[in-house]
């Protein structure tokens, strides 16, 4: 596991991690690089790219940022670590960048996604960046380019304000979405 960011920005209002561990901030890739060849060259045949809210990765190098598929690229590119997979990603990180780097047979075929809901309403009432649409587009977009690929997620039931028809919504659209596996949470 190779910790490449820490901290969150997004200020979900179930959640206290911004507070606790304050603003997003994020290794630079040249040092997550050197890491990575350290741990392949102690033996590690696999790293798992970890952190708070990695999809906040963010480093600067000669005025251009680099976010987290710049950060892969960079580990596909510099290093010759056998695997490498990535954790808990929100569906609008799911970039059509980031997908295509699933391309290369090094990439773990593995995605974690961090849902919380598949309801518009109860989303926005978490302060979640993304609506129940964006939720069934990662989902079909990682099935459509990732063929075969393992897709946990997390989702949270029994929200403060979730109705039965909200729940029936969440349920319904990931009825008819591909994924492998669910984690559900109560509130």
């Amino acid at each position: 596991f190779l910790k490449i960011q820490d901290g969150c920005n997004s200020f979900c209002t179930y959640c206290v991690i911004p507070f606790a561990r304050g603003k997003s901030r994020s290794i630079p890739v040249v040092e997550l690089v050197n890491r990575v060849r350290e741990l392949h060259s102690q033996g590690s045949g696999e790293v798992v790219l970890t952190g708070v809210h990695i999809g906040d990765y963010e480093d600067e190098v000669h005025g251009r940022k680099l976010l987290i598929h710049d950060l892969i690229a960079a580990v596909l590119e510099k290093t010759d670590i056998p695997r490498i997979r990535l954790t808990s990603l929100e569906p609008i990180e799911l970039t059509p960048e980031l997908l295509a780097l699933y391309k290369n047979d090094r990439m773990c075929k593995h995605f974690h996604m961090s849902i919380q809901s598949a309801n518009t309403g109860v989303l926005a009432g978490m302060k979640r960046k993304y609506d129940a649409q964006a939720v069934e587009d990662s989902l079909f977009a990682i099935q459509a380019q990732v063929p075969n690929a393992f897709v946990g997620m997390d989702v949270i039931v029994g929200f403060p304000g979730e109705t039965d028809d909200d729940f029936a919504d969440t349920y319904e659209r990931l009825a008819r979405t591909p994924w492998t596996r669910i984690h559900v949470f109560p509130y």
